[in-house]
């Protein structure tokens, strides 16, 4: 049997779009649906991730995601598509509007002409140059995600193969990411390769000062720390606390005020684990509708982050199972015959955090109450932190994460 593999990858630089949702009052709610889908299957992915890796800090695009296992999607029939759909939150929406909804959310995120920022997305199917694919899958593929194929020669020539794709990749993400798919990843096995890329560039909108950024400790845990790079800005944010939850809020803008990044910090050191127990899109989209703009004196660290994951095993664990076995997956809507299978999902992403920008993003009532005005709260990131870059139109998770360890010696506390 063939197989069929799909790769998304999520670039990041000095973060932040302008997005303007045009279209109907009927248009607009499906687009807020299916944010609401993408950020679901953010937090199910994230629980999963912070569960199945040993990587102390964590970034990933549930955007890129969703775009690429989209394309996927469409090829997708039976128990495999209905698998899909439960774990990418497909489910959530009307499937004979999906796609189309998906092409419009797209646009409105991505599809906008700008000259102080960038925000851009690529989407290409790379497929094996005598493979048969339907002529309806080949027409959606192109009308919902803008994508053509390239046709190469996996049989023959699978490194030349693997070469062309990575050097696609490393021209659509400005050289930042150039050996995407590894040695091996490609073989004369190969029938197609799916792909999605995200290049996403912007200024704060009120930079930070780097006179006065110095070196901080950053608690990484009760008994350990690492210092770092700290930045400091006393300005007014939109902030608030949450009481229930024991954790600060606030929410830095971007240029054109369009996309932000959030930040969630616990009140302990050791918060963050017990935080997540009881986090959910609900809760951020409370937290969201219900800050106020204080003055805060806030200080984040410069970090920068980038990590790699090959997501099968994630996937599956979520639910997504027949996808990856050449005995039960369906993908017959690619080729009109069962032949394929999906053998390898790679992601990757990039996160850099500096004075400038970002470089890349219960029925239980909430309590939440800004600090009282009558003195200066503040936003010290000095231990463990939850992150997300968001739209602030349909409130869609962008990329999101964790900032746990950095990259230092670590001392005890007792050295101190």
């Amino acid at each position: 049997m063939a197989v069929i593999q799909f790769l998304g990858i999520f670039l990041t630089a000095i973060a932040v779009t302008s997005i303007n949702i045009s279209g109907t009052s009927s248009d607009t709610d499906t687009q807020l649906n299916l944010a609401e889908a993408n950020n679901r299957f953010a937090f199910h992915l994230y629980q999963t991730l912070t569960e199945a890796t040993a990587s102390d800090n964590i970034v990933f695009s549930p955007m890129s995601i969703s775009i690429a296992f989209g394309m996927t999607f469409l090829g997708a029939r039976g128990n495999t598509a209905n698998q899909m759909k439960e774990v990418l939150k497909f489910n959530l929406m009307e499937e004979s509007r999906l796609h189309s909804s998906l092409s419009k959310l797209n646009s409105a995120i991505f599809d906008v002409h700008a000259t102080r920022y960038i925000l851009r997305k690529a989407n290409r199917l790379f497929g094996q140059k005598d493979l048969d694919l339907r002529h309806q899958f080949l027409h959606d593929v192109q009308k919902h995600y803008g994508s053509s194929m390239a046709s190469l020669d996996f049989v023959e020539d699978s490194e030349g193969s693997r070469q062309f794709i990575n050097s696609w990749v490393s021209q659509e993400t400005e050289e930042k990411i150039v050996d995407v798919l590894p040695p091996g990843h490609v073989n004369e096995m190969t029938r197609l390769v799916l792909v999605n890329a995200i290049y996403f560039k912007a200024d704060w909108i009120s930079k930070f000062d780097a006179s006065k950024t110095f070196d901080q400790d950053f608690y990484f845990s009760e008994s350990e720390v690492i210092e770092v790079a700290m930045m400091h800005r006393k300005s007014k944010f939109n902030f608030a606390e949450d009481t229930s939850l024991r954790c600060k809020i606030i929410e830095l803008p971007y240029v054109g005020k369009k996309l932000s990044m959030v930040l969630i910090l616990p009140e302990e050191i050791n918060g963050l684990d017990t935080l997540l127990k009881h986090f959910s899109n609900e809760k951020l989209l409370h937290f969201l509708n219900n800050l106020s703009n204080v003055t805060v004196d806030l200080a984040i660290p410069k970090f920068s982050l980038e990590e790699t994951v090959f997501m099968n095993d994630v996937l599956h664990t979520m639910g997504m199972q027949d996808l990856f076995r050449q005995d039960k997956a369906d993908l017959s809507g690619i080729t009109g015959t069962k032949d394929l299978f999906v053998s390898t999902v790679v992601h990757r992403a990039f996160l850099e955090v500096n004075e400038e920008g970002s470089e890349a993003a219960a029925a239980t009532a909430v309590t939440i109450s800004a600090r009282s005005i009558s003195h200066t709260p503040e936003f010290i990131a000095d231990h463990p932190f939850l992150f997300f870059i968001i739209d602030s139109k349909t409130k869609a998770i962008i990329f999101m994460g964790n900032y746990r360890k950095p990259v230092g010696l670590i001392r005890n506390r007792e050295e101190l």
